[in-house]
């Protein structure tokens, strides 16, 4: 194993290259620093050759994506994100921490960005999200809109999810959608498969916008890593092979949010076989995972 360290311009990254089926993965751990210049969480990032690629089941980029790569395309993930903050947002809400997991309500949610750095200038350009009520997916009530970021979309995040710059022309701006969004989900736990990805860019706009997501938020990878401790795979496609669940319209928000939310509902019946009935037991059994303790 190999280490290497930037710290260059005020970015504080940390590499590891491993040999892998003769190819070499690099993993990359970059801190993210708030305003006040302190720690606020990791992105991880796995990057390595295409042609080991396909040895790779990659936590966040499809086997159809990963076809489509030639032997010179280098592949970056989205980002396992760790978020020193994302646990503490239960504390916030102490009256529903004894509330069954039953009864609550859902918002599960997903986004597609121009990329994979929020720090960096990356923004949202959908979002799209259902409700879950009494272990219902109501598929009337959802929320999806496109939006101008207003710069440009890497060409890796258009190879994923398919939106073409023209598409977003004209459509609403982040300030504009927020409001609405905060509207739909208010009232509700908020659910996502690697959330803290998305709740990083959310916010990354409460001074923008002044739309600030104090909601309590659930993770369905750590979730599955807590039914499926000896799992070693947890993307939404190797936990839906697991469940046996047909996914269809992945790699949009809208359509990844309802495959989430179908892991979600199949997760809560696994969570309570092992005793956790509470949304503050999913709280304490999630950041026991192994993936809520990675530090580098």
């Amino acid at each position: 194993m190999r280490i290497q360290s930037d710290e260059s311009d005020g970015i504080h990254e940390r590499s590891f290259f491993l040999g892998r089926n003769g190819g070499s993965l690099k993993v990359t751990a970059h801190a993210v620093m708030n305003q006040h210049h302190l720690l606020e969480g990791l992105l991880f990032y796995l990057e390595e050759e295409a042609q080991a690629v396909e040895s790779l089941d990659s936590q966040f980029i499809s086997s159809q994506s990963r076809n489509k790569m030639t032997n010179h395309v280098r592949l970056r993930n989205r980002p396992i994100y760790y978020d020193f903050d994302l646990f503490q947002k239960s504390l916030r809400h102490p009256e529903l921490n004894d509330v069954s997991i039953r009864d609550l309500n859902y918002t599960v949610f997903d986004t597609e960005t121009t990329g994979l750095d929020p720090r960096g200038g990356d923004e949202i350009i959908s979002i799209g999200a259902l409700r879950i009520i009494n272990r219902n997916i109501l598929f009337d009530e959802r929320f999806e809109q496109l939006i101008d970021p207003k710069r440009k979309i890497s060409k890796a995040s258009i190879a994923i999810h398919g939106i073409q710059p023209q598409v977003l022309e004209g459509c609403p701006t982040i300030d504009k959608v927020l409001p609405d969004f905060r509207s739909f989900c208010s009232d509700s736990v908020l659910v996502g498969h690697n959330v803290a990805f998305d709740m990083s860019f959310l916010k990354m706009k409460e001074v923008q916008t002044g739309i600030v997501f104090n909601n309590p938020v659930l993770d369905t990878l750590l979730l599955s890593a807590v039914v499926h401790p000896t799992q070693e795979l947890h993307s939404l496609d190797s936990i839906a092979d697991r469940l046996e669940l047909e996914i269809d319209g992945r790699h949009t928000a809208l359509g990844d949010a309802v495959v989430t939310a179908q892991i979600f509902l199949a997760l809560l019946t696994l969570l309570e076989e092992r005793g956790i009935f509470t949304l503050n037991q999913a709280f304490e059994a999630s950041q026991k995972t192994h993936y809520a303790r990675l530090r580098y």
